[in-house]
């Protein structure tokens, strides 16, 4: 995706084109479009390169000019456009790894694990509840017996 200060200074360099719109309104609508057109500096760069060569026809003409070329960011399908975003999700996913595992290097190894969940276990008991284990103790007793 481009900025709009890359759509602007396209816009910029357009106007040498023969009949490219000189109003400022006209001239945001043909940055709006780059902007959801174009993918990235390079093309946006390609295609200001080829169109000031030509004369200016519309934008229609600019967007068969970059499908010749590239294919136009806006008329992704649903299917390719969430392929884009799950690949960007495991780049940044796996980006982060590598950060966190240059962290962990520096961090050094853990301290040694300590398992507390015994003393925890005597200590959150209850009355009540050594008082259920007592009955249930005693009803299994008295179901082996019967």
């Amino acid at each position: 995706m481009i900025s709009i200060e890359d759509a602007t200074g396209a816009i910029v360099a357009l106007r040498i084109c023969r009949y490219f719109p000189s109003d400022r309104f006209q001239q945001s609508q043909v940055a709006a479009i780059l902007i959801e057109m174009v993918g990235s500096k390079d093309e946006l760069d390609w295609l200001v390169h080829a169109q000031s060569k030509l004369d200016w026809q519309g934008p229609y003409q600019l967007r068969q000019l970059f499908a010749s070329r590239f294919i136009p960011r806006d008329t992704l399908t649903e299917e390719e456009g969430e392929r884009a975003y799950f690949e960007e999700q495991a780049r940044e996913t796996a980006r982060k790894i590598e950060g966190w595992k240059r962290e962990q290097k520096l961090l050094g190894e853990p301290p040694v694990r300590i398992d507390i969940t015994p003393a925890l276990n005597k200590l959150t008991r209850t009355e009540e509840g050594v008082r259920r284990q007592y009955r249930d103790k005693q009803v299994r007793e008295y179901l082996e017996r019967c």
